[in-house]
């Protein structure tokens, strides 16, 4: 009986102190309580709010790096790998709301001058539908 709450005992300490020198991967860091929907992503908003996910110990990037989903790995905000478009489709630092949309004859009234910062949108002469980006002739 000794014997195994001496066992269990050690096991409890290993457990403890390990979670202590867990090798993270470059810029990154070991948090004890973390939240994935937390983490900063590139391209992604950098003010993110609370959720409800249960919170677990995990590498996560160190402050001022943000994880991409291209790579998987930590960068500064401005090494961040662009992600990859779809056919016909191509990334834009400042992506307007108003895309040209499929079974739309003529431009839609769109008076918003917003930027969608860092997208994916149709490349000129393509217009948006159910399945990508098309010609407007072709399927759309």
């Amino acid at each position: 009986m000794c014997r195994n709450s001496y066992y269990f005992l050690i096991f409890l300490i290993a457990a403890v102190f390990s979670q202590e020198d867990v090798l993270c991967p470059e810029h990154e860091v070991f948090k004890r309580c973390m939240k994935e929907c937390q983490e900063p992503h590139c391209y992604e908003d950098r003010f993110l709010e609370e959720c409800d996910e249960e919170c677990s110990g995990k590498c996560t990037c160190e402050n001022g790096y943000f994880r991409s989903r291209v790579d998987g790995r930590c960068h500064q905000y401005e090494e961040c790998p662009k992600p990859r478009c779809g056919e016909n489709e191509e990334f834009v630092e400042c992506g307007t709301l108003c895309e040209p949309e499929c079974g739309a004859p003529f431009p839609r009234n769109c008076d918003s001058i917003e930027c969608l910062p860092n997208v994916c949108q149709c490349k000129s002469g393509y217009k948006r539908g159910f399945n990508g980006c098309q010609l407007p002739d072709a399927k759309c």
